[in-house]
């Protein structure tokens, strides 16, 4: 097993995927009330947070949208990116500050 990732563009993708998720549950599955995220999504952040603990790529990954290593399960991908289809373009508005530092992250990337 690869050893666990804890740098900086790890902790950066760790909390945006952590913002979309709360941005997708708020809108989708608590029906506006804010607070922890139901069951269904923790357990999917929680997977998301593992894949990139040990993504291969560590500290030097591209954003996910542009990687070539498929890290999702196939019965996990479709759930993952819904949220990521959703919330994405609304994190700009919800954290600006996240949704800066992500655009920095793939213009680094190119």
């Amino acid at each position: 097993m690869r050893p666990v990732n804890k740098g900086p563009r790890i902790r950066r993708e760790k909390r945006a995927i952590a913002a979309m998720f709360a941005i997708y549950c708020q809108d989708h599955h608590t029906l506006g009330r804010k607070g922890p995220l139901c069951g269904e999504c923790d357990r999917l952040l929680r997977y998301a947070h593992r894949r990139l603990d040990h993504c291969v790529f560590g500290d030097l990954k591209s954003p996910c949208a542009q990687c070539a290593v498929d890290c999702y399960s196939k019965s996990q991908r479709p759930a993952i990116l819904a949220v990521i289809d959703y919330a994405g373009p609304r994190l700009r508005w919800r954290s600006p500050a996240l949704a800066f530092s992500r655009l920095l992250d793939k213009l680094r990337a190119r």
